[in-house]
């Protein structure tokens, strides 16, 4: 007479599903974890390619893999720009670096330069424009409306200023603690500094008692624009004086004084 088992397979089957579910969610766990990884581009080689044609570059300096960029969809957010990565720099590790593809993906580019020399060009047009303007403290901040990115090469300051001297982006702050200088006190600096350009020039200029930033809305506050369309044409000089009046309601309303100085002038090289 046959003998029948006594042991129960579903005890053994369930296990075996539960082993199954547990190594299918340890595998996907693992796989999670990798495709976050890959996705934040730790893995790839182009981008650590990149990584290491920066360190070749610019050896006085460290570079390391942080993320991928990212761009603005306007009203959708924020997206991953797979095209550029972002990397830490060892000498300025509190600005923020990017190297990737040129909008027409024809060359690898880089803002490393714009960041590091950034600083260093304002103190320099500082020096130059002390050369003209007198006030007591100065400030210069020279501007490059997008974040300028350049080949990934080794720009020597004069090198990297001077690539970009066809334009000089200015605005400047200046602090009196005494009278401003008079119209016509700053005309005759403004005439002498485009005598000594080579180029041409964008210039605003702040004045104030208080303070070296443009957010200072005191009443006679002055404010010089200078734009030039070429090294011999001006196309304005203008002279704003900060005035606030009171309406009929009680209310502030700020109706500067302007005065044109000069318009479509050419200037004799």
């Amino acid at each position: 007479m046959e003998k029948r088992s006594n042991k129960n397979p579903i005890p053994v089957i369930i296990g075996i599903i539960i082993a199954v579910f547990f190594l299918m969610a340890v595998g996907a766990g693992m796989a999670l974890i990798y495709f976050i990884k890959f996705d934040n581009g730790n893995f790839s080689v182009r981008n650590n390619l990149w990584v290491k044609k920066m360190n070749d570059t610019f050896p006085d300096d460290e570079f390391t893999y942080v993320c991928y960029d990212m761009f603005a969809v306007g009203g959708l957010g924020a997206f991953k720009n797979r095209n550029v990565i972002v990397v830490a720099s060892k000498n300025i590790p509190d600005k923020r670096i990017t190297v990737g593809w040129n909008e027409n993906h024809t060359r690898i580019v880089t803002d490393y330069n714009y960041v590091r020399y950034k600083e260093k060009l304002s103190e320099y047009y500082k020096n130059v424009m002390s050369r003209y303007f007198f006030p007591d403290e100065m400030k210069a901040v020279y501007w490059i409306v997008f974040e300028e990115k350049t080949p990934v090469k080794d720009y020597s300051f004069d090198e990297y200023r001077e690539s970009h001297s066809d334009v000089c982006n200015l605005t400047v702050y200046m602090k009196y603690d005494g009278d401003f200088p008079s119209e016509e006190e700053m005309t005759a600096a403004f005439d002498s500094y485009i005598d000594d350009l080579e180029d041409k020039a964008e210039l605003t200029v702040y004045l104030s008692h208080t303070t070296l930033e443009s957010d200072d809305t005191t009443e006679g506050n002055e404010r010089y624009i200078l734009s030039m369309d070429s090294p011999t044409k001006i196309n304005y000089l203008n002279h704003s004086i900060t005035h606030w009046t009171v309406t009929k309601s009680e209310k502030r309303s700020r109706e500067d004084i302007r005065t044109v100085i000069y318009e479509n002038r050419y200037v004799n090289r």
